[in-house]
């Protein structure tokens, strides 16, 4: 079934595909051990590059074009794979659409009318994805996905040949046995002109429905910072999303680090002050 979304700045509203009128599907396809230690979870799994995408305006209509290879693994027993389109509708604005195919061993065409999309739909976008049961605990509405190719923008020749590595593979040993692995810590512009840290992280179990999670972040020559992200852990996708935060005041510069970073939840689950436990693996940011 297909889905459509409007995107509103950080809002995202899910519409029925009844608000576009009829959907026209003809998708066509034509047949032709890791850092951390431990099995790879992607190894066999599929990765697919995207080529060709065109999107053409009939009338309040689009019509979605886009070729595609199977480079690594194979289709998996069982799995549900998606297409993903989207255009941008003014300068705020984005449409999704997401379409069920027929995931090919090689090779295969994939093509999808959607009407609706009005005459300002410009700047098509396009990926592919598995279907993914929502982690236990998640409180996110809408679907989960896992990516099985790169973003391909129109005017590109080719979405990404190969699988970036993974949050767990760079995370590496540390993230063995950990209910989280983290990675890519960084530091980038915030609100009010004001620069943030940011790291990317994995959930790899489940959570504890009644704890907090608290992402610390260790100055060189002062107090740790502790920001609250349950509530950030619990909307994610899949398990993985990224944490931003900016010091409160003038309390520490965050270009004078090294910084380091992991997740900790209270030994009882809520206190504040009593003793932690460290769930992460913990990564510094230089």
């Amino acid at each position: 079934m297909m889905r459509t979304w409007y995107v509103v700045a950080s809002m995202v509203i899910v519409l029925s595909p009844a608000a576009f009128g009829q959907v026209g599907s003809d998708t066509a396809a034509t047949s032709g051990p890791n850092a951390a230690g431990e099995e790879n979870p992607q190894a066999g799994k599929p990765w697919v590059v995207l080529s060709n995408l065109t999107f053409q305006r009939d009338g309040i209509a689009g019509i979605f074009e886009a070729d595609y290879e199977l480079v690594e693994g194979e289709p998996e027993d069982g799995a549900e794979y998606v297409w993903f389109v989207q255009v941008g509708v003014g300068t705020r604005l984005k449409k999704y659409a997401e379409f069920p195919f027929k995931l090919q061993p090689a090779r295969g065409h994939l093509r999808e009318v959607v009407r609706g999309l009005g005459s300002a739909a410009a700047n098509a976008e396009t990926y592919v994805a598995k279907k993914l049961e929502k982690p236990a605990g998640s409180r996110l509405r809408g679907p989960a996905h896992e990516k099985i190719s790169g973003l391909l923008k129109e005017g590109e020749a080719k979405s990404a040949a190969k699988r970036p590595p993974t949050i767990v593979e760079l995370a590496g040993p540390d993230a063995v046995g950990k209910l989280f692995a983290i990675a890519k810590p960084a530091i980038e512009p915030g609100r009010d002109n004001r620069q943030s840290f940011s790291v990317e992280f994995q959930l790899r179990g489940e959570l504890d429905a009644a704890a907090r999670y608290f992402w610390v972040v260790k100055p060189p020559n002062s107090s740790p910072m502790q920001f609250d992200v349950t509530l950030t852990i619990r909307r994610t996708k899949q398990g993985t999303g990224k944490f931003r935060a900016s010091p409160r005041g003038s309390e520490v510069d965050v270009n004078q680090g090294p910084f380091e970073m992991s997740i900790e939840t209270p030994q009882d689950g809520t206190s504040l002050r009593g003793p932690r436990e460290t769930i992460s693996n913990t990564v510094t940011l230089k």
